[in-house]
């Protein structure tokens, strides 16, 4: 008796778990619900509830379909809406999990130049950003953001006044010449 209501109990959870899930159809169509009100936004404010609500569905979508072509897509969107949030904890957790889990995701290069870009304005931390930069320029050297990643790793930990006397050193020179 005792086994029988065991698996009552036990199926009775099965099928609540199966109803949570969500169709594929029905996260994208909610994935572009709030895509297209955060692209149509023209206030130039983030809109707070349409963010929160994408980030959501790119996280159920990635949990439920870990192995398809748009999760990395959609985790970086995700670390996007992160970043603009300030939330880069999560910004950083979601870029490493890319790198992590889709090494040959199409925007690998942008994901590793986000991490460093975090890394050296929103944390202050040169040797991490260091990192990633180097990484844009040994992984990914035909990348347009290679040369980037090259002149702001020259440049990381100057002062701004370093960079200004830089700058107007090499043009008095120029002006020499």
């Amino acid at each position: 008796m005792r086994a029988i209501i065991g698996l009552l109990i036990m199926g009775l959870i099965y099928s609540c778990n199966e109803r949570k899930k969500i169709s594929k159809e029905s996260i994208l169509r909610e994935i572009a619900r709030y895509e297209q009100i955060l692209l149509s936004d023209t206030t130039g404010e983030i809109n707070l509830t349409a963010s929160y609500e994408a980030i959501k569905f790119y996280s159920l979508y990635q949990n439920q379909f870990q192995q398809d072509s748009l999760t990395p897509e959609f985790m970086f969107r995700q670390a996007c809406l992160f970043k603009s949030l300030g939330k880069v904890n999560e910004a950083i957790s979601v870029l490493k999990k890319i790198e992590k889990n889709y090494p040959n995701y199409l925007h690998m290069d942008v994901c590793l130049f986000m991490l460093a870009d975090i890394y050296e304005n929103m944390l202050q931390d040169t040797a991490k950003a260091r990192k990633y930069y180097q990484d844009v320029i040994s992984k990914f050297p035909k990348s347009t953001l290679s040369g980037d990643a090259s002149v702001l790793l020259q440049n990381l930990g100057k002062r701004t006044e370093e960079l200004f006397q830089e700058i107007l050193k090499k043009d008095t020179i120029n002006n020499v010449l």
